[in-house]
């Protein structure tokens, strides 16, 4: 039976899931709350990072090394950075950008590079091809750029100067981090996204919309699985 991690930033994401029909089991609190389910004969582990790049980092090798996930998914609520999205809208990210992390002073590289993995710019692909059957399923969604940072981005201009520099269409803060994890180990990894606040967002757009949006995300990838 296939082991498959997935994991989630927020409380308000990881509720959809346990307030769903599939009944998991509590696995621990410590250091991740995580749940186990089984859904269409695959052992599924679902764990609560937290949010932020490096929570997200040391959850994803800790799905790898302690259930020996052999798949990563991750879905949520993100921002648009474009005007063509709206709320609840459902995406695929097949590429990111890790916008907060420059070396290009010491590394004499392009900003936002990842050098060391062996990137020449800034645009991380996503490989998919381990998802490609998979994904037929999901041949309505639209595949993104996706800009990851440490900071919650919620200024219109800060998300339209992020749509220029990148071409990018929406914007989080634990995908990149997910990805370059999951590369170290050789492991797929797809990231399933809705929106919760749009370009023009209102200040509590998120806080209403970040539950639903991730309900549809989690829908999206649980036909997957």
């Amino acid at each position: 039976m296939e082991n498959v991690g997935i994991v989630v930033a927020c409380l308000n994401e990881i509720v959809t899931l346990l307030d769903s029909d599939y009944k998991g089991n509590k696995l621990c609190e410590f250091p991740y709350l995580t749940y186990h389910y089984i859904i269409n004969d695959k052992n599924v582990y679902v764990a609560l990072s937290s949010i932020g790049l490096s929570n997200a980092a040391a959850c994803t090798q800790y799905l790898i090394d302690k259930f020996n996930c052999k798949v990563i998914y991750n879905y949520g609520a993100c921002g648009a950075l474009c005007d063509n999205l709206n709320l609840s809208d459902v995406v695929i990210v097949d590429t990111l950008v890790d916008a907060s992390f420059d070396t290009s002073f010491i590394d004499n590289c392009k900003e936002c590079t990842h050098i060391e993995l062996g990137y020449l710019d800034p645009f991380m692909k996503v490989d998919l091809s381990y998802f490609k059957n998979m994904l037929d399923k999901l041949s309505d969604l639209n595949y993104v750029t996706c800009t990851s940072s440490n900071r919650f981005i919620y200024d219109t201009k800060e998300k339209e100067n992020l749509h220029k520099l990148y071409n990018a269409h929406i914007c989080e803060m634990e995908a990149a981090s997910i990805l370059l994890i999951c590369k170290k180990n050789k492991v797929p990894c797809l990231f399933i996204k809705s929106i919760s606040d749009t370009k023009n967002s209102s200040d509590n757009e998120y806080h209403d919309n970040a539950e639903s949006a991730a309900e549809k995300a989690l829908h999206k990838l649980i036909s997957l699985i």
